[in-house]
């Protein structure tokens, strides 16, 4: 289901012409929507998709992020996760996560200038970074056990709607 999904969602990318943001929104408005894209996991080709949308009131940004990657057996590695995130004022968010490896984690973020810079667990981090109008590049890294930080996945997606509701 998830590989029709990331095909289907390429295929958009090839035919479709993407939505444009506007000017003057909080990150929140801007990163709502869809998006699609390739970049690696592991070191491996790979696909992913993001849906940002408001639910429960719009008190709450869900993020639902899915990728499928080479493995290195031949194979394709899947992922799925859910982040709840709310937003205290424009700056600060927090939140829970959960995924399909059965990870739960707090999140505490913060707006740094173009990008949500988001801390779960004890060691990972996620950046959602703006990249114009219309592509948002994340970036996962886990910090080592001597402070350092090291980046295992990295995607460049192409927005491919904007806003949504959950609710």
């Amino acid at each position: 289901m998830i590989k029709a999904l990331i095909i289907g969602l390429i295929t958009s990318l090839l035919t479709f012409s993407p939505a444009q943001a506007q000017d003057g929104e909080t990150f929140a408005e801007w990163i709502t929507g869809d998006w699609a894209g390739s970049g690696q996991f592991s070191g491996q080709e790979s696909m992913a998709t993001l849906t940002v949308e408001d639910t429960l009131g719009g008190r709450f940004h869900a993020f639902r992020y899915r990728f499928a990657a080479a493995a290195n057996d031949g194979g394709t590695t899947y992922f799925e996760g859910l982040g709840l995130y709310h937003a205290h004022g424009e700056r600060a968010w927090t939140g829970q996560w959960f995924d399909s490896m059965g990870n739960v984690h707090l999140l505490n973020g913060a707006i740094d200038g173009e990008t949500l810079v988001a801390h779960w667990g004890d060691r990972g981090r996620t950046h959602y970074r703006r990249v114009g109008g219309n592509r948002l590049e994340i970036v996962d890294a886990m910090q080592n056990a001597t402070g350092e930080w090291q980046e295992f996945a990295r995607y460049s997606l192409n927005r491919l709607t904007i806003g949504g509701s959950a609710d």
